[in-house]
């Protein structure tokens, strides 16, 4: 009670008090100081004072414990927030850039083009013309896609192989690209969910889009591979090429957003992206995708000349 009631210091002197008390009435009990009949209540009575205040002391270090305990789950929720924001921000990043970015720098190659050709071959020009147009609404579609947060419209209604059927004969359109073939390999995987096909789609979209921008090539192959364990979507073009490891660089520096944007979803997905390529030689860039639930098998080695 009084170690429960008192200040340390007044719970000190009460405790002094007692313990005199106590002696002074045990020693005239006994007749005179019996060590054994004193000795042993007083051992008691401080052994007592000694587990409450042990208790006292692993109570203070347990609620510092809560405490602590509690301030580290506030910034852990804080830092969880803050990390869904930037990936939700990547994402973000990662859809206008395969989508609203790429279809605006189709469509300006293309008036581009038009704008050349309106004298001399007007019925060229207005093609042209049209596919921009197409290829605007398109990219309306998408955006609106976008903001609702649902898959790609091609790759939800006309499948993975329809979409990129479809993506190829636009690439085909665009000034630059030269020839732009597409084939399958395999049967179809049941395992193939939409987001897969989606990340598939969009690192399609982004590769072709850099081969417009930056290859000069006269022809580019796009092949889906359907194996047992994975999908593969391999692109090559016969452009003039590049350095790999300058990509980084250019990311750096503003450029180049595609290959890392793609390497990242496929990432995501399981999935991994390789390049092969070099200054003169073309660039075959493949992307692997793993179906869920299949061990996975051997590598096939990547090489932009075997692709010829």
């Amino acid at each position: 009670m009084v170690l429960d009631a008192l200040g340390r210091r007044t719970a000190a002197l009460a405790l002094t008090a007692v313990t005199a008390l106590l002696v002074g009435q045990l020693t005239r009990t006994a007749g005179g100081f019996d060590p054994e009949m004193v000795l042993i209540p007083l051992a008691a009575v401080w052994g007592t004072v000694a587990l409450y205040r042990t208790q006292q002391r692993n109570v203070a270090e347990r609620q510092r414990l809560v405490e602590e305990l509690r301030g580290t789950r506030d910034v852990l929720a804080d830092e969880r927030h803050r990390s869904g924001t930037l990936e939700e921000r990547a994402r973000i990043a990662r859809d206008l850039h395969d989508t609203l970015a790429q279809e605006l720098s189709g469509s300006l190659m293309l008036l581009q083009a038009a704008e050349r050709d309106w004298e001399e071959r007007p019925d060229v020009a207005r093609t042209r013309v049209r596919a921009v147009a197409d290829g605007l609404d398109a990219g309306l579609t998408e955006t609106r896609r976008i903001i609702q947060d649902l898959a790609p419209p091609t790759v939800a209604e006309a499948g993975l192989e329809g979409s990129l059927r479809l993506l190829c004969g636009r690439a085909q359109q665009m000034c630059g690209a030269g020839r732009v073939g597409f084939r399958t390999v395999g049967t179809p995987a049941l395992g193939l969910d939409e987001q897969t096909a989606t990340t598939l789609f969009r690192v399609a979209q982004s590769t072709l889009a850099n081969v417009r921008e930056h290859a000069r090539a006269t022809s580019v192959s796009v092949t889906l591979r359907h194996l047992t364990d994975r999908i593969v979507l391999d692109v090559y073009d016969d452009g003039v090429g590049f350095d790999p490891a300058r990509v980084g660089g250019a990311v750096r520096r503003g450029r180049g957003f595609g290959l890392p944007s793609a390497r990242a979803r496929l990432c995501r997905d399981g999935g991994a992206l390789e390049i092969d390529s070099a200054p003169g030689r073309g660039t075959r860039i493949r992307a692997t995708v793993p179906i869920r639930g299949v061990r996975p098998g051997p590598e096939v080695p990547l090489s932009a000349a075997a692709a010829r």
